[in-house]
């Protein structure tokens, strides 16, 4: 079933460069931040705790930003390409 005007205009309007920076923001706030903190977390658990050092940490970190990157530069490709064919759903 094809998107009317109105759907077409809400979806455009989420996967706008504002939509992408959202998207950005959350992917990489959680590969940053969230990540590298979680996996401190299992190694205090674990006893391992005294391995880590800010070096450690910062380098997770940066990996984790680049991985975020692209998979948010993805997820927006696939939303965009969703768009044009029209496999986006209603929103009623």
């Amino acid at each position: 079933m094809a998107l009317t005007p109105q759907d077409k205009a809400y979806w455009e309007d989420k996967l706008g460069w504002k939509g992408f920076v959202y998207l950005l923001v959350g992917t990489v706030s959680i590969g940053c931040f969230i990540g590298p903190l979680f996996l401190y977390l299992v190694s205090w658990m674990n006893g391992h705790a005294d391995q880590w050092s800010w070096a450690l940490a910062l380098e997770i970190s940066e990996s984790n930003f680049m991985l975020a990157l692209l998979v948010a530069i993805m997820v927006w490709c696939i939303g965009r390409l969703y768009l044009w064919m029209e496999w986006l759903p209603s929103r009623r």
